[in-house]
């Protein structure tokens, strides 16, 4: 059995703030990378949480305030955990999970710390691939947690969001 204990939110400094107030080119930000890492390095800086699902650009997105993903494990996993603007809750399946049997073990909920992105339609022809991680931000986050525990975790996609 492995066990998610919960973290001290202590750690809510910069990790560089040659990175984080690093200068700005061509209206975007120097600081670039997958979501989760983002969302994460946005709320470390103190970017408070989105409060509107509408953005304010020109091109109107409707981005989610906060989303929930199923993780799916085949190793018994007990705990939560909370850590920067992600929480990872004990989804208590009604069958323990065994190997080669996984079931929805832990419940990841993440709220969006994101200013609104800019997009222009010249955007959209010339995207950048350089920070691609690949996957969204539950599978981002699942492929850490397995790392960190040693066992297997994936992301079974978004399981609810609010608007």
């Amino acid at each position: 059995m492995t066990s998610v204990t919960e973290e001290a939110p202590g750690d809510l400094q910069p990790l560089d703030s040659q990175v984080v107030d690093g200068p700005e080119t061509d209206e975007q930000s120097a600081l670039s990378g997958p979501h989760a890492w983002l969302n994460w390095q946005a709320l470390r800086v103190g970017q408070q949480a989105r409060t509107s699902s509408r953005t304010s650009t020109t091109l109107v997105q409707i981005q989610p305030l906060w989303q929930e993903f199923g993780l799916y494990s085949d190793a018994h996993i007990v705990g939560n955990l909370a850590v920067g603007p992600y929480q990872i809750l004990h989804a208590f399946p009604a069958e323990l999970p065994a190997p080669g049997r996984s079931r929805m073990v832990l419940v990841l909920r993440t709220r969006d710390h994101l200013l609104d992105p800019r997009v222009r339609l010249e955007d959209l022809e010339d995207q950048e691939t350089e920070a691609y991680a690949g996957g969204d931000p539950g599978e981002q986050i699942a492929s850490l947690l397995a790392l960190a525990l040693g066992r297997r975790v994936r992301s079974g996609g978004v399981t609810r969001h609010g608007l």
